[in-house]
């Protein structure tokens, strides 16, 4: 894998892992500062926290509603 690959690889986020990813930082080496890594992570971990705190639509709240009443022992 070449530098531009190593830099293009996405990765999911790891709720266990610390301020800095140690075997993101070993792959990615000298190749992009450990801050950068984890202002990226931060920035990250934000925004997906931020999709996570969203209200459900209420569409979907109404589905969930008549699935579940379906699925009580009448």
């Amino acid at each position: 894998m070449n530098g531009n690959d190593k830099m293009n690889e996405v990765r999911a986020p790891d709720a266990t892992a610390g301020p800095m990813d140690e075997p993101l930082a070993e792959e990615l080496g000298d190749e992009v500062s450990p801050l950068v890594v984890e202002a990226v992570g931060a920035a990250l971990q934000a925004h997906f926290q931020s999709i996570a705190d969203m209200p459900l639509p209420d569409r979907l709240l109404v589905l969930l509603a008549e699935l579940e009443a379906r699925e009580r022992p009448q």
